[in-house]
């Protein structure tokens, strides 16, 4: 696959090579930043080219999704209900399998999400198309820069076009521009998470980043374990505010309708079990092909020991290393989070730029040193591009080598507070 031939190529070259940057000579350091230039602007082109393509109008699935949900609730409809979604889908071109997973079930978002994209439902399909994709653009610009502040300062500006390379060659990237997804602006929640931390503040980025899309709930682990009171009243609070702004938007009988019924349980367990899914329940479902008979696909029991003992082991790994409380520990509930959410399809595996990130800053510390922790991102990189089963595999292991960090950070910890 080519896009896993430029990744690969992309991790070798570009952060390897800014990896001996500075054991090269002059000649060689200036072919060096030509090559990066080079990189960057064939890895810029693959990502515009795949958010050009939803124009003049986005195609199926995700960005009509949010419309038609915030389409409905402008309209004065509810966008749990298959009528005003129905009214709202009069306005644009829908597949059949569309309108079936989709008008005929109801949206499947909280309504302090419906309440964010109301203001893109007032508009018509083709400008809230390209107001969509500006702040897209403005927040994957956004999200390099706070990668670069965290991960790549210490290279300067070449670190800069390294890490602008190296998220621009990551397919989930592109992915989620050809999906009109939301986990640029979830990598962008993510690290204010971790800049807040500690803080009313990193709460509160946690709650946005739960209602943009609920996986991020899992993240909560992070505060809980750390027992980080100031982050578990920022959530709170944070929490409390959007749910009263969804009622002042939507009004009392429309948020109730949601716990009334719940569209969660309406989702087919054939939508979970796609290869684009790469979700643990994904995995099991399409592996076991089990027999539900009209079950949720959640209850799965081998979904469930499975999560479970996930959880134990990373609930584990984070009270081990609540002193070091590193960056690996919020990775580490990310990935854990990919895993078990049921919905984790193969964009969301944009988040693991976090992990993959940190994991070349702590090249030096990783188990094998930078050799070994080079060739551990180009393979997850690599790996990422083939979605399924593979897209699942990425994933765990991106979980063990941040379980691998969290108990190092932990070990060295220890060891310093023990001469102490």
């Amino acid at each position: 696959m080519l896009a896993g031939r430029f990744v690969l190529l992309t991790v070798l070259f570009v952060l390897g090579g800014l990896h001996v940057r500075e054991r090269l000579g002059p000649p060689a350091q200036r072919r060096y930043a030509l090559l990066l230039a080079g990189f960057l602007a064939i890895a810029a082109l693959a990502a515009a080219g795949a958010a050009i393509r939803h124009f003049p109008e986005p195609h199926d699935w995700d960005f009509k999704v949010f419309w038609l949900s915030g389409r409905a609730a402008a309209q004065g409809g509810s966008p749990y209900s298959p009528e005003s979604l129905e009214a709202a889908a009069a306005e644009t071109t829908l597949a059949p399998d569309f309108r079936d997973e989709l008008v005929a079930r109801g949206s499947p978002y909280p309504p302090p999400t419906i309440a964010l994209l109301v203001p893109f439902g007032r508009l018509e399909i083709a400008p809230a198309t390209r107001i969509w994709f500006s702040l897209q653009a403005l927040l994957l610009g956004v999200a390099i820069w706070l990668l670069w502040r965290e991960f790549f300062l210490a290279d300067g500006v070449l670190g800069l076009a390294a890490c602008a390379a190296f998220v621009l060659a990551f397919h989930p990237t592109s992915e989620t521009l050809w999906f009109a997804q939301t986990h640029v602006a979830l990598l962008v929640v993510l690290l204010l998470i971790w800049r807040g931390r500690d803080r009313l503040r990193g709460g509160a980025w946690l709650a946005l980043g739960v209602t943009i899309k609920p996986i991020f709930a899992f993240l909560a682990l992070f505060p809980l374990v750390r027992v980080d009171r100031r982050g578990i009243v920022g959530l709170t609070l944070a929490t409390a505010a959007l749910w009263a702004f969804a009622v002042l938007v939507l009004g009392w009988d429309l948020v109730g309708s949601y716990f009334l019924d719940p569209p969660l349980g309406k989702r087919s367990a054939a939508l979970m079990a796609q290869p684009i899914n790469q979700s643990l329940l994904a995995v099991l479902l399409r592996g076991l092909k089990p027999e539900l008979a009209g079950r949720s696909a959640l209850l799965l029991p081998a979904y469930v020991v499975c999560g479970g003992v996930l959880f134990a082991a990373t609930s584990a790994i984070l009270l081990r290393a609540r002193r070091a409380s590193g960056a690996a520990e919020l990775a580490l509930v990310l990935a854990f989070a990919v895993l078990v959410y049921p919905a984790s399809l193969r964009h969301y595996a944009t988040l693991l730029l976090f992990p993959l990130c940190l994991l070349w800053r702590e090249r030096e510390q990783f188990l094998g040193g930078p050799v070994l922790a080079l060739g551990t991102i180009g393979a997850l990189a690599w790996l990422s591009c083939r979605g399924g089963n593979a897209g699942f595999a990425t994933t765990l292991a991106t979980w063990c080598a941040m379980a691998i960090l969290s108990v190092r950070h932990s070990a060295a910890v220890r060891a310093r507070s023990v001469i102490c």
